[in-house]
């Protein structure tokens, strides 16, 4: 049966369409694999970021600043051409990497490997209204993929993605003394009754701890009765981040001969988890007056001397006799096997422990190096004179014993005063010779001052 003209001119327009769309959808994959074949800038391989680990603070307050490292490499070596710099800020450097490092662990759903290179304690100045961070300088190598080692060089600027906001404080409260201590604060005087005598120098230590910017806590407010003059007053601030406190001294020379009381001092500070203001109180101080014992007054003897007499003397009669001279001799003998046995007894360990230089010879060495400046040389004796007068307190003192252990055991006998001033000098030694950045004292009057006390006390 034939087919139609009809039917076969629609099988050839059907025919004719199909063959028009594939030719279209031929076109449209050949643009589009075109278009997405364009040159498109390339990703860097690094970038240097700075993150806060707050978003915004109030001046005084703590914030930890990370410089780190995104890359697309699990291991680089990186080296650092030029550190940050903190202007307004106290700072304080806790983590510095350089040399070659590995990724701690990839950010989740991307390429970046992430790195810490540096990290920094850092407390806005309450006075700097406008602190500033200069960047870091950053030197990464990576492997070529054709040799053994690091070879291809990039240079890295930090950026700041997330700048920190700096908050400005609320209003203080009326007749609120705030000096711009910022954080969470103890008060409390190292004795809570202090004995005197008139017209004699007394001292009074006020103790401030806590969590805050000791640094900028430079005065406490307190206002003293009139027959009370202050011949001296100075601070001092011993034991390093995070572990710090603060001891503030007033030399006092009262007039009168009654005991009297006066308010402590109060140290008003801002507490920015709280933000509001808040007041640490000392309690009232008591001053005592020393009572001196009197001797009773005893009359002196009165003697009757009578009529001299003639008494029979013996010296000559013992003296003619043989025993004497046995009695002599075996005195003799006596001192001399004693004095025999002394130098042959075998010296204790401490006695051998404490030989060589003595003990005033090296506090004069140790003061002669830091009047050259010569720091590391000064807190190196500075810490050995410290220890010795620790394990002198000790009750069975042991030659070798670390300074922790030295601590622990004298940390009842000795006053928290003493302890103070033996941890800054060992603070201040491990920040100059161990820490990865040598940090040199930033206060070294007041290490040769705790040093003299330890050597007084």
């Amino acid at each position: 049966m034939e087919k139609s003209p009809s039917l076969l001119r629609q099988k050839r327009g059907e025919k004719q369409l199909k063959r028009l769309i594939n030719i279209l959808i031929l076109i449209i994959v050949v643009l589009s694999t075109l278009s997405s074949a364009e040159v498109r800038p390339e990703l860097p391989l690094h970038r240097l970021e700075v993150e806060f680990s707050k978003g915004q603070i109030y001046p005084g307050e703590q914030v930890r600043c990370d410089f780190v490292l995104y890359t697309r490499f699990p291991a680089l070596e990186v080296e650092v051409a030029k550190f940050p710099e903190f202007r307004g800020y106290w700072k304080t450097n806790t983590l510095l990497r350089q040399g070659p490092v590995q990724a701690s662990y990839s950010v989740h759903g991307t390429l970046w490997n992430r790195i810490l290179i540096g990290s920094y304690e850092l407390v806005a100045m309450v006075d700097d209204k406008a602190p500033e961070l200069e960047p870091m300088k950053l030197v990464v190598r990576r492997p070529d993929g054709t040799r053994l080692g690091y070879q291809v060089e990039e240079r890295l600027l930090s950026k700041i993605l997330r700048p920190l906001k700096l908050l400005p404080f609320p209003k203080a409260p009326r007749d609120s003394e705030f000096t711009g201590a910022v954080g969470e604060f103890f008060i409390r005087p190292l004795r809570s009754e202090i004995s005197f005598q008139p017209d004699e120098p007394t001292v009074l230590r006020v103790w401030v701890e806590g969590n805050g910017n000791f640094q900028e806590i430079n005065r406490l407010p307190l206002s003293f009765p009139s027959h009370v003059k202050v011949l001296a007053q100075n601070s001092d601030a011993p034991g390093s981040f995070p572990f710090q406190s603060k001891v503030f001294e007033w030399t006092l020379l009262v007039s009168g001969k009654e005991a009297f009381s006066f308010p402590g001092p109060k140290l008003v500070y801002f507490n920015p988890e709280l933000r509001t203001y808040r007041i640490a109180e000392a309690g009232p101080v008591r001053f005592q007056p020393m009572v001196s014992e009197k001797l009773p007054q005893v009359p002196p003897p009165s003697f009757t001397l009578g009529p001299a007499r003639e008494t029979p003397s013996l010296t000559t009669s013992w003296q003619n006799s043989p025993w004497f001279w046995i009695a002599q001799s075996t005195i003799l003998m006596v001192f001399w096997f004693a004095f025999q046995s002394r130098r042959k007894r075998k010296p204790s360990p401490i006695m051998v422990a404490a030989k060589g230089p003595s003990r005033k010879d090296r506090a004069r060495e140790a003061r002669t190096a830091y009047e050259d400046q010569n720091y590391e040389k000064f807190l190196t004796l500075a810490e050995d004179l410290a220890l010795e007068v620790l394990r002198q307190r000790s009750p069975q003192p042991l030659p070798g014993e670390s300074r922790t252990v030295v601590l622990r055991r004298v940390e009842t006998l000795v006053s928290p005063e003493l302890l103070g001033h033996a941890r800054a000098l060992f603070s201040a030694r491990d920040a100059l010779c161990y820490a990865p950045t040598p940090t040199p004292p930033s206060d070294p009057k007041s290490l040769l001052n705790a040093l003299e006390q330890l050597l007084a006390a």
